[in-house]
This record gives C-alpha cells, sequence and structure tokens, in this order.
C-alpha cells in the first residue's frame, strides 16, 4: 500500500475511532436485565435471580411498597414490613414470614399464604377474599376490619387476634389487647405458641407472658420477665 493511500485512509480511520468512543453505551448488543424483568405477579418464584419471563401471573416477583421493593416469593421473610396499601392480589407467600408486617389496606385477593408466620401482623381492613391462610399463624395479628370472604383458615392459629377473645385454653375470657393485666393467663411452659422449638418462657410480645409479666426483647426471640400478679 503506498504511502498516498495511507495518507487519505488515516482521516477516516480517525473520525471512526471516535465515532465509537463518543456513542457512549451500545444498547443494540446484549441485553441487560432490571428488577422490572421480574416484576410482580410474573416473577419466577425460585428468586430474583433466576429471569424466565414468563407470560404466565405466577404470584411472584418485585414489587415497589412505600418507597421500599420487595420480592414477592414463597419461603420469604419479611419481618416488619411495610405494605400498606400495596397490591398483592395473587400473591405467593406460602411459608413465608410476615411476622409484624404492616399490610393495612392491602388487597390481597386470593393470596397463597398457607402455613406463614403473620404474628403481631396489621392486617387492618385487608382484602383477604379467597386466600389461603390454612395452617397459618396470626397470633395477636389485628385483623379488623378485614375481608375474609372465602378465605380458607382451617388449622390457623387465631389465638389473641381481634377475631376472637380467646389468648389462651385456660382463660377464654382473656382480651387480646390486655396482655399485662394481672387477669391475663398465659402458661409460659408453652414457650411461643406457632413457633416450634421456643423455649418455655421466650415470648415475641407481651401476650406470650403471663400476667403483668412483660416481654424483654432485644432481637428475633425475647424473654418474660417481672411479676405476673
Amino acid at each position: 500500500m503506498s504511502r498516498f493511500t495511507l495518507v487519505k485512509l488515516l482521516p477516516l480511520i480517525l473520525s471512526t475511532l471516535l465515532l465509537t468512543s463518543c456513542s457512549g453505551h451500545d444498547s443494540s448488543g446484549g441485553v441487560e436485565f432490571s428488577k422490572t424483568d421480574n416484576s410482580f405477579p410474573y416473577g419466577d418464584c425460585r428468586g430474583s435471580g433466576y429471569q424466565t419471563h414468563s407470560t404466565e401471573e405466577t404470584g411472584c416477583g418485585w414489587i415497589t411498597a412505600n418507597d421500599k421493593s420487595y420480592y414477592i416469593m414463597p419461603h420469604a421473610n419479611y419481618p416488619s414490613a411495610n405494605f400498606t396499601n400495596a397490591n398483592l392480589t395473587g400473591a405467593n407467600l406460602s411459608r413465608s414470614i410476615l411476622r409484624g408486617a404492616n399490610l393495612t389496606n392491602a388487597n390481597l385477593t386470593n393470596a397463597i399464604l398457607n402455613n406463614n408466620i403473620l404474628r403481631s401482623a396489621n392486617l387492618t381492613n385487608a382484602n383477604l377474599t379467597n386466600a389461603n391462610l390454612a395452617n397459618a399463624v396470626l397470633r395477636n395479628a389485628n385483623l379488623h376490619g378485614a375481608n375474609l370472604t372465602g378465605a380458607d383458615t382451617s388449622g390457623a392459629i387465631l389465638q389473641c387476634t381481634t377475631l376472637t377473645t380467646e389468648c389462651h385454653t385456660d382463660t377464654p375470657d382473656s382480651h387480646p389487647t390486655d396482655c399485662t393485666s394481672s387477669s391475663y393467663h398465659y402458661d409460659e411452659s408453652n414457650g411461643v405458641i406457632g413457633e416450634p422449638g421456643a423455649n418455655a418462657h421466650a415470648c415475641l410480645t407481651n401476650c406470650d407472658c403471663d400476667g403483668r409479666r412483660t416481654c424483654n426483647r432485644e432481637g428475633t426471640m425475647g424473654w418474660c420477665q417481672g411479676t405476673a400478679r
């Protein structure tokens, strides 16, 4: 190739290199996934790390509630999560932990909540129409105004909820909101009902302690302390 030819080609080569460097990220190449690709209710129920791009409603996937993102799936842990006003229609939360979660006004129509831990959850005015709550633990949950039409509550633990005045089999007249009264009776040898393996005197709330005894809780589980009556 002559020197003349190289001199003519050099400006063309330089302009091509400059164009490439200034064009930024080439979005025409490989696909860059974001959590919207696994958006609820079309996400993969195995977790956010899977990308199946399903057009079928699975009841799983990313959802944003009150400025925070959650991945909805079975066997997940959402302690004290804020799902106020969230649309969780058909959500697959089987065997998940929603202990202390705020589900006020949440739409849980047809949600799968079997074997779920919903202890002390706030379900005020939640729509639980046709929800599967079989064997769920709802002890101390607030279900005031909740719509349970057609919901399956077979085997569910409903002690000390707003649906019943029963806080313990020995004292069916105990009131669920007055767990620190000397008239409140709870057999602490049972540990925490609905929490397998919990030791005697272990607690999650004051309702797991007898009489005026309170729950001294700094971590996941606490211990009853004080004088009952």
